[in-house]
């Protein structure tokens, strides 16, 4: 049986398939070559698992070490990789490496129509949002991903815009003081009922329906 810790090894040369490591003073260990990306220089300086004992031998992963690694850097907000496992009725079940992890359905993601289903099996990118370490529990979230993805695109949207600047949009809803439209990468823009046409305009209604497609000028900019 394995365990979580983690033994610092040396490596000190190759042979076949096995990758041979130094553990300490008459402690050697052996790792297969295929859990490496690249083959280890020799002398390289790694963590190990250890996963039992073979003639005289520590059989090695370097593959569950990163795995013991992963689980010992997560803290809460910090983003991780983390593949979806299964799905319940109160969202989805994750893997980060060996460890299990649980997304709830209200964090899956900012599409409302998304069905969790299509994500079986794919590698996400989550934040932390709940981490007990003891009872090894972790809470993740893509939708908070997402928002800071939103964020970033909505303030270079915004940095790009200048007065003058005519663009195209749809038309999301209507107010009698106005119209909003969308003008893509969760930018919005109000177009008020005295700028609608050049005529004077009492209910935006009847000229404007939501969905409507329009081409609009850029009067000003309030962040």
């Amino acid at each position: 049986r394995g365990s979580d810790k983690l033994w610092p090894g040396v490596v000190m040369g190759i042979s076949g398939d096995d990758v041979i490591v130094e553990l300490g003073p008459r402690m050697q260990g052996v790792c297969s070559l295929r859990e490496f990306e690249e083959p280890p220089e020799v002398g390289a300086s790694l963590r190990f698992a250890m996963r039992g004992r073979e003639d005289d031998l520590w059989v090695l992963s370097i593959r569950a070490a990163k795995e013991v690694a992963a689980w010992e850097s997560l803290e809460l907000g910090s983003h991780v990789k983390a593949r979806v496992s299964g799905q319940n009725q109160g969202g989805l079940e994750l893997r980060i490496g060996k460890n299990e992890a649980f997304m709830p359905a209200s964090q899956i993601s900012l599409n409302r129509d998304l069905d969790p289903s299509t994500l079986m099996g794919q590698t996400l990118i989550c934040e932390v949002i709940e981490l007990d370490r003891s009872r090894k529990r972790c809470v993740l979230s893509r939708r908070r991903v997402e928002e800071g993805e939103r964020s970033h695109a909505l303030q270079e949207s915004i940095g790009k815009l200048h007065t003058d600047m005519v663009l195209k949009g749809k038309v999301t809803r209507i107010e009698s003081f106005g119209a909003f439209v969308d003008l893509g990468n969760g930018l919005e823009g109000l177009m008020h009922v005295s700028n609608i046409s050049r005529k004077r305009v009492e209910n935006p209604a009847d000229l404007l329906a939501p969905g409507q497609e329009v081409e609009v000028k850029v009067l000003e900019i309030k962040e």
